[in-house]
């Protein structure tokens, strides 16, 4: 999907767009390639720098997740989504990308605060420990 990443804000949100319609036609048949959609999805709901892209993103993935069935398990893979969203809604100045984002977790649904808790705090563990290990590796190639 490089064209989801396209520098043209209208390229990428007429893919974007294009996705969100796929799962409408397409439902549940999208499921096995959400693990490659979402990554792309939650880089186009952070760029700053296109309202158009963030509020196609935001379609999109209430179209995936409504006409897939994958709700609340996002929150779960993508620990980072619900602060996403809530940055959205802190931050966000158009009416329209927050009334979506809102939608959106309507759509997603309610997820238990604490346990969205303990997942982000086990991701950051999982950061940490990755981190870790890759310190230890290039401090014992010094020593090679």
């Amino acid at each position: 999907m490089p064209k989801s990443c396209d520098p043209n804000p209208a390229v990428a949100s007429s893919v974007l767009a294009a996705l969100g319609e796929l799962a409408r036609v397409g439902g549940e048949d999208l499921t096995p390639y959400l693990e490659k959609l979402m990554p792309l999805i939650i880089d186009a709901l952070q760029d700053q720098s296109s309202i158009v892209k963030r509020d196609a993103a935001l379609k999109t993935l209430g179209q995936l997740t409504s006409n897939t069935g994958f709700v609340i398990e996002p929150y779960q893979k993508y620990p980072t989504l619900l602060s996403i969203l809530i940055n959205i809604l802190k931050t966000e100045q158009s009416s329209s990308i927050r009334r979506e984002t809102v939608k959106l977790v309507g759509i997603l649904g309610a997820l238990d605060p604490y346990r969205h808790k303990v997942l982000y705090l086990l991701y950051l563990l999982n950061v940490l420990i990755y981190e870790l290990f890759y310190l230890i590796n290039q401090f014992s190639m010094l020593f090679r």
